[in-house]
């Protein structure tokens, strides 16, 4: 091994050459592997809370409000709401799901003007 005083050349320039070798030599391939591997795990941190956040309202089923422009998510929560709306208007139990278009309608209605926070006693 020669070192770079013994050769005539500067510690600066020893190192010029070495880093020349590393990043155009046989190891620039590896680098440019490195920046797209490194690009794909990146895509993928981003995408992950996206895909996450799509799935919130698995196994429920939504109804699109068409007056107010918006969805309710049908759940064991909302389900009470609506027993609860049902007694407060007179009206015997339907499964929400058999219920008419009118109907539903009017039961938005209803949660529109009296908040989302209705108590289920």
């Amino acid at each position: 091994m020669v070192l770079a005083s013994e050769a005539g050349m500067s510690v600066r320039d020893s190192v010029d050459e070495w880093l020349g070798t590393c990043l155009y030599g046989g190891r620039r391939n590896h680098l440019k592997h490195f920046l797209i591997l490194g690009g794909l795990l990146m895509s993928a941190a981003l995408v992950a809370p996206m895909t996450v956040m799509a799935d919130d309202h698995h196994g429920e089923r939504r109804y699109y409000d068409r007056d107010h422009h918006d969805y309710h998510y049908w759940n064991a929560d909302e389900d009470g709401r609506y027993r609860a709306y049902l007694v407060e208007q007179h009206r015997v139990y339907v499964p929400f799901v058999r219920v008419s278009v009118r109907h539903r309608q009017e039961y938005f209605r209803y949660r529109h003007e009296h908040g989302f926070g209705v108590e289920v006693r």
